[in-house]
């Protein structure tokens, strides 16, 4: 799956036996906007697998996180998760565990965390938020 941050959608592409993709075989669009002057659409940004295979989505434009199934390579959306509006969620990650969700936010600097229901598919408590404070130090 592929996010298509101008497009406003994701794209699933096969792999073939020769490892090359092939063609686009399922679209799932979204769309909304948010509160923020650059979130005039849905901008995809990233897009990670769980350990079952569903793939967690981020999107900057609508302020939305996601988990997404394929059956019979269509995209479905099987959970999906508001986050602070205007925030931007564009870069995520889970624990080595795979029930923490990191979520970088663009538009406000703010990293959130969510703990992340593999079984069930799903975001299941309130968000931790974190604002984190980057130092750059030169060593001579």
């Amino acid at each position: 799956m592929v996010a298509v941050h101008g497009g406003g959608a994701y794209n699933v592409l096969p792999i073939q036996a020769d490892g090359q993709l092939g063609r686009v075989s399922g679209i799932l669009k979204e769309v909304g906007s948010g509160p923020h002057a650059s979130q005039a659409a849905a901008h995809p940004s990233a897009v990670i697998f769980d350990r079952f295979g569903r793939l967690l989505t981020a999107d900057q434009g609508t302020d939305k996180l996601s988990v997404i199934s394929l059956s019979n390579g269509e995209p479905m959306v099987a959970d999906r998760c508001k986050v602070i509006a205007g925030s931007g969620p564009s870069s995520i990650v889970l624990d080595h565990n795979g029930k923490r969700l990191f979520v970088a936010h663009a538009l406000n600097g703010l990293v959130s965390s969510f703990n992340y229901n593999e079984k069930a598919a799903g975001f299941w408590i309130a968000p931790i938020r974190f604002r984190l404070r980057l130092w750059a130090r030169w060593l001579c």
